[in-house]
């Protein structure tokens, strides 16, 4: 399946992040704005219905009963930034077994990425390779792992010369590794500035 690639095609992902009776483009959308580029997924407005529509002749896809919330203007502003990310996924199901069909239709597992248009979850793949959040994202990821803490504002510019190299040489993980050992913001860690690495994010808006 050239499709399947990386973490995004791994069925940890696909079962982890649909429903226990349906896939979620929502789930796997906003997983990938908040873990992958770092940015914040708003939570729903109180009380509002985000029961899916069921399936019907007309609607027989996922897609096409995601598409009222898209022209919901209460939940349009939300939807909006995962549902297309989270659709490319479609050709993979609740347990993360390759499809062609859903309810017997075709998936359509086009959308758009801030812009960059993709057919396919490997496609989606490539759009976030040259996504210009992603080094930065992946950086402060790792930051929070070694450390306990996210950088702080003395620490920026080594940050942002890290994130440089990053994306210069990409976006090869071993490398960063290499390097960001060998840095004094990995050679002297101070346990009294340690924080919960859960509690304590670099979400910025879409």
């Amino acid at each position: 399946d050239g499709d399947r690639r990386g973490y995004l095609g791994q069925v940890s992902f696909l079962a982890g992040y649909s429903h226990f009776n349906s896939t979620s483009p929502t789930l796997r959308g906003a997983f990938v704005r908040e873990h992958i580029l770092c940015q914040a997924v708003p939570d729903p407005p109180a009380g509002v219905n985000t029961a899916i529509p069921e399936a019907t002749e007309q609607a027989a896809t996922l897609r096409d009963r995601v598409q009222a919330h898209m022209e919901d203007p209460t939940c349009r502003s939300c939807h909006q930034i995962f549902d297309p990310i989270g659709l490319a996924a479609e050709n993979y199901d609740g347990i993360g077994v390759r499809r062609e069909l859903d309810n017997g239709a075709p998936i359509d597992a086009s959308g758009s990425l801030d812009g960059t248009e993709f057919n396919t979850l490997s496609d989606l793949a490539e759009a976030l390779h040259a996504h210009p959040r992603l080094p930065a994202c992946n950086l402060a990821k790792l930051t929070r792992y070694a450390l306990g803490r996210r950088a702080d504002d003395g620490e920026q510019d080594l940050m942002e010369a890290m994130t440089t190299l990053y994306a210069a040489r990409d976006h090869r993980l071993q490398p960063l590794l290499l390097e960001f050992v060998q840095t004094p913001l990995f050679r002297t860690i101070d346990p009294a500035r340690a924080v919960d690495p859960v509690s304590d994010t670099d979400e910025e808006a879409p």
